[in-house]
């Protein structure tokens, strides 16, 4: 993309409210040409570039095949860089045109693919991050290092933003894979999402760590924006799709978490690939309900704990990821369908080789501005 650095008295054109030539914009002044270039003006100075491009005729308003960029230099100390060449901004006042226009005006589905966050140096930093402090990070990381090496332009029409680490793991060696055990935990974030979720959830979770089988896939409703409780029968469609995957052999073991005894039995009951971990966050009990560590061991499921919050990326957190990426209308209304944290341990040390984030959100164009 061309860059022009202009200043307003060798622009190609000059539209001032109220019209004027460029050298004559402080007529009450009584100041020669050099001094009304160093004076500071007291209104705002609209600027409008006509630029002569290759194969196009002269314009004003930048056909979509010949943008622009223009660095304009208005006395007063503003430097502004814009599409179109408009600087409408009073000297003084700290206004960017970056801080106006969306980065991303038109997305309103994105996607985001870490990458495996074992090595990442900004984490080694912050070694107590919380969860949610975590996966925020890691999708701002993620985000911005699209952003910044995407065509600007071009993002002015996206509209589905996917934002992958470009770094490609290196696939387990035969005899190194069995020493492993994969874990994906699918956290869906909304009631109304289709059962077919899970498997592009688990479909890209596999794709990023280059296998073919995990050992265990759990899954989590808690993140539910909804004031009633999760019912067994809200889990059955998305269940039936992991025990698909089961049949297929690309699956070996499938759980759930934060269900009480009551509902497990019943989840139990029901399924015919029977849950064989439950996930049981020790926030919401210190200790584990007696009778729902019994039934675990009367039909053998483990009972494991966690640490993660109802809301893995509550839509304000995510909101502001985005806002720090872009512009504060880029943040506006984004809210995470699923997500899926996808680990690696080595099985006989329980160390962590690997580990990554996949994240589905939308913006809901009601709450863009």
């Amino acid at each position: 993309m061309p860059v022009k650095k202009v200043t307003p008295d060798k622009l190609y054109g000059w539209n001032h409210l109220p019209t004027a030539p460029p050298r004559n914009r402080y007529p009450c002044t009584g100041k020669g040409n050099a001094e009304q270039d160093s004076a500071t003006p007291t209104s705002p100075l609209p600027v409008r570039v006509n630029i002569k491009t290759a194969g196009s005729k002269e314009n004003s308003h930048f056909p979509t095949h010949d943008f622009h960029l223009i660095h304009c230099i208005i006395p007063g100390g503003i430097e502004s860089t814009a599409l179109g060449g408009f600087c409408p901004y009073r000297a003084g006042s700290g206004r960017s045109m970056a801080d106006e226009i969306p980065v991303i005006p038109k997305v309103n589905v994105l996607v985001v693919r870490t990458g495996n966050i074992v090595n990442w140096n900004r984490l080694k930093r912050k070694p107590n991050l919380t969860p949610t402090a975590e996966v925020t990070e890691c999708v701002t990381a993620t985000v911005k290092k699209t952003i910044d090496a995407a065509n600007k332009t071009e993002l002015q029409y996206v509209k589905e933003l996917s934002c992958v680490d470009k770094e490609v793991p290196k696939p387990f060696h035969e005899y190194e894979r069995g020493e492993l055990k994969v874990i994906i935990k699918l956290c869906v974030c909304s009631a109304d999402q289709p059962p077919e979720i899970v498997l592009e959830a688990i479909e890209k979770a596999m794709s990023d760590l280059r296998v073919t089988l995990a050992e265990t896939v759990l899954l989590s409703l808690s993140m539910f924006e909804t004031e009633e409780e999760i019912t067994v029968d809200q889990i059955k469609p998305y269940w039936l799709l992991l025990e698909n995957l089961v049949a297929e052999e690309r699956v070996l073991a499938i759980g759930v978490a934060d269900l009480d005894k009551a509902k497990l039995e019943e989840l139990y009951d029901w399924a015919k690939v029977k849950p064989c971990v439950n996930q049981v966050n020790l926030a919401s009990c210190c200790v584990m309900p007696k009778d729902l560590v019994e039934y675990a061991k009367q039909v053998g499921i483990q009972l494991q704990t966690h640490n993660d919050p109802p809301e893995l990326i509550p839509s304000n957190r995510l909101q502001e990821a985005i806002r720090q990426c872009g512009t504060e209308q880029d943040g506006y209304g984004w809210s995470a369908l699923w997500l899926t944290r996808c680990t690696v341990l080595v099985k006989c040390r329980s160390i962590i080789k690997s580990k990554n984030y996949v994240l589905r959100a939308i913006r809901d164009p009601h709450r863009r501005m």
